[in-house]
């Protein structure tokens, strides 16, 4: 005589002649628990790329007093920023956010005020730093500067060694000095 077992009985009773229960194969060890977000990203370089290449279009519109460009890329910037904070490990989510506000805050300064627009750019630009400044993988490639005469914030990045200062612009486009991270 054939017995008729269900799928679930017999996965029951292989489960007690194997030992009992099983642990779920993709827990973490234990006190070695992850969120979501900490293993979305492997390689915090990759999250941060599409961010830093709209801040660098920002610096380089306002080093080429391209004031009114500078404004309408803050918001790709805002966008670029948002997305790496939800996806980035927890040690740059706070900078990468508080990129984004401060690059909503560039969106929203008068384009006919270039004074203001590159004091606003100087907050985006506090945050880049603190962020470049937390991870040397991520800062690879870039490089950090400083403007005496630069209203605000006085340090900027940008991705070639030679000076292109987005604080004075054309009138003084080689003003400034190399830079440390900290600060």
């Amino acid at each position: 005589m054939k017995r008729n077992t269900s799928p679930l009985v017999s996965l029951a009773i292989a489960s007690v002649l194997a030992g009992g229960c099983a642990k779920e194969p993709d827990a973490p060890p234990a006190g070695k628990e992850q969120t979501a977000n900490q293993t979305k990203s492997a390689d915090p370089k990759a999250t941060v790329a599409a961010t830093l290449t709209a801040y660098e279009d920002i610096r380089a519109k306002l080093a080429a007093d391209d004031i009114a460009g500078a404004t309408a890329q803050a918001d790709a910037l805002a966008s670029a920023a948002t997305k790496a904070a939800s996806e980035a490990p927890e040690a740059l989510r706070d900078k990468l956010s508080s990129t984004a506000r401060a690059a909503e805050a560039l969106s929203k300064a008068p384009a006919d005020d270039p004074d203001a627009v590159r004091k606003a750019f100087g907050e985006v630009s506090r945050f880049v730093v603190a962020l470049l400044a937390t991870d040397a993988s991520v800062r690879e490639g870039t490089y950090v500067f400083e403007c005496p005469m630069a209203q605000g914030y006085q340090k900027w990045v940008q991705r070639t060694d030679a000076i292109e200062n987005p604080y004075m612009g054309k009138r003084m486009l080689a003003c400034g000095s190399k830079a440390t991270w900290e600060g």
